[in-house]
């Protein structure tokens, strides 16, 4: 038995499984420094991602169950600072100037600009989102306006540069990589409901597996963008 049956056992919050893998030596939890001192982080900020449950999870199940363990406390929580989102007003509908040489331009951005959306959306952190919002507000849409604004009123002696660029941004792979982004959140979180219910040693383990690859999957794809 380990401490992460303990944890499943007692019902313990994630704050008191933090709690519990601060008693441990680091070589002996599975995961690395810096991943522990961000359970800890995220456990006085914030509720945790199932990426994040699967990080602590991970790391109980390398300690021994000790008879004399008993519920570590909660410590005290600190509110998490709000973000800011930009408020934006909608723009022209693109139906308006499907025929001007510039829409091609304007379609490639919108879809960008559904992309850092969805983005946002399935931050994991509240700095990750805000990067997210700033790439909307300050670059995004000054470039879709300025598209807008010179196919309203076009200036035949001034060319328009389009300027708007993303190092390393694929139009034909970000949607794919958020479709797969998306599925492995969902898949982790599912694997976190079912292991405790799993019926047998053997079938834990598969699923145990299963977790930490789709963790390290996940990690990698959000790594790269």
């Amino acid at each position: 038995m380990t401490m992460y049956d303990y944890f499943l056992q007692e019902k313990m919050t994630f704050a008191q499984g933090v709690n519990i893998m601060n008693n441990y030596p680091i070589a002996s939890l599975g995961i690395t420094k810096s991943a522990a001192e961000n359970l800890n982080n995220i456990a006085r900020k914030r509720k945790p991602t199932e990426a994040e449950r699967g990080k602590l999870y991970i790391a109980l199940r390398g300690i021994p169950y000790k008879a004399t363990e008993k519920p570590a406390p909660e410590p005290p929580k600190q509110k998490p600072i709000p973000i800011p989102v930009p408020i934006q007003e909608p723009a022209p509908t693109p139906d308006d100037f499907r025929a001007h040489p510039l829409f091609k331009q304007a379609k490639e951005l919108h879809k960008r600009q559904s992309y850092v959306h969805a983005l946002m959306a399935n931050a994991a952190t509240d700095e990750e989102r805000a990067q997210h919002a700033i790439e909307l507000m300050e670059t995004i849409t000054p470039q879709l306006d300025g598209l807008y604004d010179r196919m309203r009123n076009p200036e035949p002696s001034t060319a328009y540069t389009f300027k708007y660029e993303v190092q390393g941004y694929d139009q034909n792979e970000p949607a794919a990589d958020l479709k797969k982004l998306l599925s492995l959140r969902t898949r982790i979180s599912k694997l976190n409901k079912i292991i405790p219910q799993a019926k047998s040693l053997e079938r834990r383990k598969e699923l145990e597996a299963e977790l930490a690859a789709k963790i390290a999957e996940k990690e990698r794809i959000e790594a790269a963008k």
